[in-house]
């Protein structure tokens, strides 16, 4: 139930806004204590699960609405808006992914791609999950990486393309699966 509660995210903000790993951390608050100038946010039930009775504003108009109703009477939260990304298919659908990751002492164990037509993805959505089958069968525990390590290796910047070329094989392989 932790982490399905999304208070967390109200309360990592408070305690880490004004820490330099707080660039990981969307602003979020309790409804109570939202800022005026937060004006484009998705508005979320505290308890909920699977895009249910979220609202999605930008610039203060609804561009979502997923209320059933169901969800809410424990409160909400309004998080900054960051919608996913958006691919259209051959027919000029939209398509927007929501990846997950199962993360084990420190290495991925699993993967999972949840997309719908919409930026609120839901139980109904497509949900396709992956297993991480390349590594060890047995746990071992590994130490807990440090600020400088984790942020090392959400570095988005060693994805971009390098002058010599050498990620040029992963950046085909992408642009591959995107198309």
């Amino acid at each position: 139930m932790l982490w399905s509660n999304k208070a967390l995210f109200a309360i990592l903000w408070e305690l880490f806004a004004d820490d330099p790993r707080s660039k990981w951390l969307l602003p979020t608050y309790f409804e109570n204590e939202v800022p005026a100038s937060l004006t484009s946010y998705a508005r979320k039930p505290i308890f909920a699960r699977e895009g249910a009775d979220i609202v999605l504003r930008d610039d203060g108009r609804v561009i979502q609405d997923a209320t059933t109703g169901y969800y809410g009477k424990e409160g909400y939260i309004l998080q900054e808006l960051a919608l996913p990304p958006e691919f259209r298919d051959a027919e000029d659908v939209p398509y927007y992914p929501v990846l997950g990751l199962w993360i084990v002492d420190g290495d991925v164990a699993g993967m999972g791609i949840r997309e719908d037509k919409t930026p609120i993805t839901t139980n109904g959505s497509t949900f396709i999950p992956h297993s991480i089958s390349d590594g060890s069968v047995n746990y071992h525990r590994v130490p807990v990486p440090d600020l400088e390590e984790i942020e090392a290796l959400l570095n988005w910047e060693r994805y971009v393309e390098a002058e010599d070329g050498s990620n040029r094989e992963l950046l085909e392989y992408i642009e591959r699966v995107v198309r």
